[in-house]
């Protein structure tokens, strides 16, 4: 099959912004129909998903095929970056560093990806940074990562009322 041609303007790189929830106030995630979940990932009555933030340029996805002699899986992460984290916060992520999580991201072509599954969730992890010279930005760098099967899918429910993408 030959590449789709897209226009520059659907060639934007970088991500917006993430949402996560714990996988326990996660119910279901409708089954995928050719890598796109068309319906509302259904949470728990009260749960909600949580905004996460990264300085601009710092949020990434990976998802990195692994081939071995059992078969191929993918790695998938979510990293950014917290500058000047409050002590509250830098106590919410050592509170977190043991839950699974589901995330949502949306890059800037407005395309949004679920991170993880209910039998493959994230886990969370962080280090404090500061660098050696005076011009580096103390802060936090964080990830959650998982192995799951399955290549990331797409998620064409807009929880972020923001524009996404038709099929």
């Amino acid at each position: 099959m030959h590449f789709p041609q897209i226009t520059e303007m659907d060639n934007q790189g970088g991500n917006l912004l993430f949402f996560y929830i714990p996988v326990t106030d996660v119910v279901s995630i409708p089954i995928s129909s050719g890598g796109s979940v068309l319906n509302d990932i259904t949470l728990l009555q009260g749960a909600e998903w949580f905004l996460g933030y990264s300085t601009k340029d710092t949020l990434s996805l990976e998802s990195e095929m692994i081939t071995n002699e059992q078969g191929s899986y993918y790695q998938h992460a979510v990293k950014g970056f917290y500058p000047k984290p409050p002590p509250a916060l830098i106590k919410y992520f050592d509170s977190i560093r043991h839950q699974k999580f589901i995330l949502l991201v949306m890059d800037s072509n407005n395309r949004i990806r679920i991170i993880g599954s209910l039998a493959q969730p994230c886990s969370f992890t962080f280090s404090e940074i500061t660098g050696s010279r005076a011009q580096d930005l103390p802060g936090v760098n964080f990830g959650f990562n998982c192995v799951n099967y399955n290549p990331c899918l797409f998620y064409y429910t807009n929880p972020f009322n923001q524009t996404v993408p038709a099929i």
